[in-house]
């Protein structure tokens, strides 16, 4: 998250991060304490406390495509790999088994999800439109938050995108990543990133992905 404040993103300022004592229980519990994540406070509402019709959808849509924008005018120090913040593995709630070890380029990216997926074992036609995803030419590898959904999204009081937390799924990803993750499953929320945030033009991304999510949603942590 310092990353992305640092690029100037409206993000919290991490402050520290703990994990308890191995074999550590809270007493008279058997819950194991969870680590714990100090960072500021940021100012607002989480965007999905509201219902639809209390959202300005157009302030919203062009905060985030000044953000969006704003993240993806930097470049990877990585150059090419699909990999994390600090050129580590790739975590998230929807990349396959939770992280990935960093990968060289896109096309090694999509080896990895064809060996998760088992692709080898099954009929070709059941992959062949996962297989199309894959076959598009290669993307831009952008700064990704890889999980904007509304829960991580705060807004003021004058309905504008005040702050993006929950940074634990952020890397450098193929610049579609950041709107088909959020569209894996026909919502309002997932429909907005994909028509009006980015004007359609990874309509047929995000219909690759939702074909490739059945293949590997057995390994996801969702």
């Amino acid at each position: 998250m310092n990353l992305a404040r640092a690029m100037g993103v409206p993000a919290p300022r991490f402050i520290s991060f703990a994990e308890p004592p191995s074999g550590h229980v809270f007493s008279g519990s058997m819950l194991s304490p969870m680590p714990s994540l100090l960072m500021t406070r940021l100012p607002g509402i989480e965007l999905d406390a509201f219902s639809n019709e209390h959202i300005d959808f157009d302030l919203v849509k062009d905060d985030l495509v000044r953000i969006l924008t704003l993240m993806r005018s930097f470049s990877s120090p990585w150059g090419a790999s699909i990999c994390g913040v600090d050129g580590g593995p790739v975590a998230g709630p929807l990349i396959p088994l939770s992280q990935l070890p960093a990968s060289t380029d896109e096309v090694a990216f999509y080896q990895q999800i064809r060996y998760i997926g088992n692709f080898a074992a099954k009929d070709k036609k059941d992959v062949a439109p996962a297989e199309q995803l894959f076959a598009h030419p290669t993307h831009a590898v952008v700064f990704t938050h890889g999980d904007l959904n509304p829960h991580n999204i705060m807004v003021g009081p004058d309905g504008h995108v005040c702050g993006i937390f929950d940074w634990e799924s952020a890397g450098w990803l193929p610049d579609y990543w950041e709107v088909s993750v959020t569209a894996i499953l026909p919502r309002v929320w997932g429909q907005f990133m994909n028509e009006r945030v980015t004007s359609g033009v990874y309509a047929e991304e995000v219909q690759g992905h939702r074909s490739m999510f059945p293949h590997i949603s057995d390994s996801l942590s969702y």
